[in-house]
């Protein structure tokens, strides 16, 4: 009896999945035919862009544990 509740929520989760990529698909269709939509960047584009973003964040976290840790030791 168990297995066939789990089998009932897994399929009923599938069709739910299933029909928020259909409304998303035609949704995306819609709205590309529709509005004027600007062309997104190319996958490169968005690596080296948050390469970037990434690298000034590590380099902004490292300087302020630095800072505290000489505020430490200066106290």
């Amino acid at each position: 009896m168990r297995r066939n509740v789990e089998t009932k929520n897994r399929t009923e989760k599938e069709y739910v999945q299933n029909i928020c990529l259909a409304i998303g698909l035609y949704g995306g269709a819609y709205i590309d035919q529709n509005y004027e939509v600007p062309q997104l960047p190319s996958l490169v584009e968005i690596y080296k862009h948050l390469e970037a973003e990434v690298g000034e964040y590590l380099k902004n976290v490292k300087k302020e544990q630095r800072r505290r840790s000489e505020f430490k030791v200066g106290e």
